[in-house]
C-alpha cells in the first residue's frame, strides 16, 4: 500500500492473520505537529532474523535496513521512505527503522538461581 489512507480494515485483518501483532506508527513530517507520515509495521520473522544476522556479519548496513523496511513495513505513506520520491525524508526513514527496532526487543525474562 503506497498511501496510509488506502489501507482498509480488511487489509489490516488479513495482515494480523499472517503477521501477528501490528503497530500503527505516526511520524511527524518536518517537525510539524499536525502532519504525519503513517505506517503499519510488524515483527520480523525468524527467517528474517537469520538474513539480518548474515548481512550484519558482512557489515552491510544498507542491506540490513532494506531487509527491515521491505519485510516489516507492510504499508503506509511510502513516498516518505522511497529514495526515488520527491517526498523522501531521511528523518522519517530513520524514525521508522527505530520503531521497527523497538518491535524486535526481547521479552522480559524472569529468572532465579536454584
Amino acid at each position: 500500500m503506497k498511501k496510509f489512507k488506502d489501507i482498509t480494515s480488511e487489509q489490516i485483518k488479513k495482515w494480523k492473520e499472517t503477521k501477528g501483532k501490528l503497530k500503527q506508527v505516526s511520524i511527524p513530517i518536518d517537525g510539524e505537529l499536525d502532519k504525519y507520515a503513517q505506517f503499519i509495521i510488524c515483527k520480523p520473522t525468524r527467517n528474517l532474523l537469520s538474513a539480518l544476522a548474515d548481512a550484519g556479519e558482512r557489515k552491510d548496513v544498507d542491506k540490513v535496513q532494506e531487509l527491515l523496511i521491505t519485510n516489516c513495513v507492510l504499508g503506509g505513506d511510502m513516498d516518505y521512505i522511497d529514495e526515488e520520491s520527491k517526498q523522501c525524508d531521511v528523518s522519517v526513514y530513520l524514525a521508522l527503522l527505530e520503531e521497527v527496532g523497538k518491535f524486535m526487543e526481547t521479552a522480559k525474562v524472569k529468572s532465579k538461581f536454584i
